[in-house]
C-alpha cells in the first residue's frame, strides 16, 4: 500500500502569522457563539427562532474556518527568498506587459494567502509560476485566455 503524500503549503512568514492570529481569534470567539445559541434556544420554538438559526450558521462558518486554517498550518512550510535579485516567495515585483498596456505590482505569496485585490499573487498562478526564479529585467511569457502575454519583471526593493 502506498502512503498518500501530504501537500506542502508554501507560505510567507507574514501569511503564517496572519493565519495564526485569525485562528486564535476564531477560537476565542467560539464560546461566545455557543453562548448565543444557548440564549436563543432558551427563547423557545426553534423552528421560527431567527436568532438561533443565525447563531448556528455563524458557529458552522466559524468551525469550518478553524478546520481550514488548521489544515493549512499543519502542512505549512514558511518559505521566503532572501535574494534581492531573484523572484521567490515574499518578493514584490512590478510586471509591465510588452505593449505597456498592463502594469501589475504584486507580492508573490503561497496559494493559501493569495489575495489579488490586496496585491498578493499566488506562486501557483500562471503569472506566479512564470516569474518564480527570474531575475529583475527578465521577460516572461504567460498564457492567458486571450493568448500569450509577455511581461518584463522588475523586483521592487
Amino acid at each position: 500500500m502506498v502512503a498518500k503524500k501530504e501537500t506542502v503549503n508554501k507560505i510567507t512568514q507574514e501569511g503564517y502569522d496572519a493565519l495564526v492570529a485569525e485562528l486564535q481569534e476564531l477560537q476565542k470567539k467560539r464560546p461566545e457563539i455557543v453562548n448565543e445559541i444557548e440564549k436563543a434556544r432558551a427563547d423557545g420554538d426553534l423552528k421560527e427562532n431567527g436568532a438561533y438559526h443565525a447563531a448556528r450558521e455563524q458557529l458552522s462558518f466559524n468551525d469550518g474556518r478553524i478546520e481550514e486554517i488548521e489544515a493549512i498550518l499543519k502542512n505549512a512550510k514558511v518559505t521566503e527568498t532572501k535574494s534581492k535579485t531573484v523572484v521567490g516567495l515574499g518578493t514584490k515585483v512590478k510586471l509591465v506587459s510588452e505593449d505597456k498596456a498592463t502594469t501589475l505590482q504584486v507580492t508573490i505569496v503561497g496559494a493559501s494567502e493569495a489575495d489579488f485585490a490586496a496585491g498578493k499573487m499566488s506562486c501557483e498562478s500562471p503569472i506566479g509560476k512564470a516569474v518564480l526564479g527570474k531575475k529583475s529585467g527578465s521577460v516572461v511569457t504567460v498564457q492567458t485566455p486571450k493568448g500569450a502575454t509577455k511581461y518584463k519583471v522588475d523586483i521592487v526593493k
